[in-house]
């Protein structure tokens, strides 16, 4: 079994409506996401062999994810969700990525909102 791991980063804000505190007023995080993807099987991918799938794929999938919905987007609006905490954030980039090609690979996202804080979605 082989899992490959590929991270990517975003600019966004949101609005948390849990709480009273200081996450219920708009603000932004310079998230990281990390993605796992595992195979039994190696394949042969754009002529080379002993891949589970070329890193370059899966950047040509998450490009226009991160550029439409996620990189300097107010996540509330563009992810239609009241609260996008990192659990929802997490969960939402996953069941997009189970509608591409990464669908047979995918079995984790993580998102980071800082440094000590992050959550992994699986099903």
């Amino acid at each position: 079994m082989w899992c490959l791991e590929k991270d990517f980063s975003f600019e966004a804000c949101h609005t948390l409506v849990e709480g009273m505190d200081k996450c219920s007023r708009t603000h932004g995080h310079s998230f990281k996401c990390t993605i796992g993807l595992e195979s039994k099987i190696l394949q042969t991918c754009n002529s080379n062999t002993d891949m589970v799938i070329n890193f370059n794929t899966i950047k040509e999938i998450l490009n226009p994810i991160i550029e439409y919905y996620l990189d300097h987007h107010n996540l509330n609006e563009t992810l239609n969700m009241d609260n996008p905490t990192c659990e929802r954030i997490s969960q939402w980039i996953y069941k997009k990525l189970m509608t591409t090609k990464l669908n047979t690979f995918l079995v984790f996202v993580t998102i980071s909102e800082t440094t000590s804080s992050r959550c992994t979605y699986f099903e």
